[in-house]
């Protein structure tokens, strides 16, 4: 797993921001899905409000709050840009990979296309990034900066309220987001009576295992408990649920 630090979401744009289909506004829904992951996380956000503030003091505040993975939340354009990419500092390769995990993974969640990780590099400056919510923070110190399109205008106007659930639990689980003021340990309990999180996570993927392939599954539980010792049974499971879930008719 990866190293993520302390996190941060950067609801891009302002108020009414963004024209698309219907009543979509761009900057409104991704700061709706920015204080929904406030709210379930406690995590840093660089807007709550519809105010218009510059790139460069959204990476200040980042920056200052002690972010080390910043995350810019947007939709794209025009409709033909459908499916969701992300896109990494020309001056971190390394975060390729991270970009790749973080839009595979939320790609799965609503149902779209993962055309891939990317950097688009200043024109005038290979070395320097195009997008100054990742040229800010890299010049910051903070890490990891990513802007992630979640799908297009268009896409995301579609049963918007559930695909923005969607992400919001995807970011906790990939992310290792905790509660507000509380960082748990997936292998610990939630709280008196309430079953570690990993378990919790692991029997959400063996449902969707034995809802497609029962006759394999047999004994559910057994399978839990073999999955929360064994890493690589884990990842098994883990994968062939997401395998699963991006592939059903």
């Amino acid at each position: 797993m990866y190293n993520f630090g302390k996190v941060g979401f950067d609801p891009g744009h302002h108020a009414g921001a963004n024209v698309g289909p219907g009543t979509y506004r761009e900057g409104d829904v991704m700061l709706q899905l920015g204080l929904m992951l406030q709210k379930a996380y406690g995590v840093f956000l660089t807007r709550t409000t519809g105010s218009n503030i510059t790139l460069s003091e959204r990476s200040k505040l980042a920056a200052n709050a002690g972010v080390n993975t910043l995350i810019s939340l947007h939709t794209n354009a025009p409709e033909a840009a459908a499916g969701v990419i992300v896109f990494y500092s020309v001056r971190h390769p390394g975060d390729k990979q991270i970009a790749e995990y973080i839009g595979g993974e939320i790609a799965r969640a609503i149902g779209l296309r993962f055309r891939g990780a990317a950097t688009k590099p200043s024109t005038g400056n290979p070395q320097t990034d195009y997008f100054g919510i990742i040229r800010n923070p890299v010049q910051m110190g903070i890490k990891h900066p990513f802007i992630v399109e979640h799908g297009s205008h268009w896409e995301m106007a579609v049963n918007t309220e559930d695909k923005l659930a969607k992400i919001v639990g995807t970011y906790g689980r990939i992310l290792q987001l905790g509660q507000p003021d509380q960082t748990p340990d997936p292998t610990t309990d939630n709280g008196p009576g309430k079953p570690p999180a990993k378990i919790v996570e692991i029997q959400g993927y063996v449902d969707i295992l034995n809802k497609a392939v029962p006759q394999i599954i047999g004994e559910p539980q057994k399978w839990v408990e073999k999955a929360a010792d064994d890493t690589d049974i884990y990842w098994l499971i883990r994968k062939t649920a997401a395998y699963i879930q991006a592939h059903k008719p």
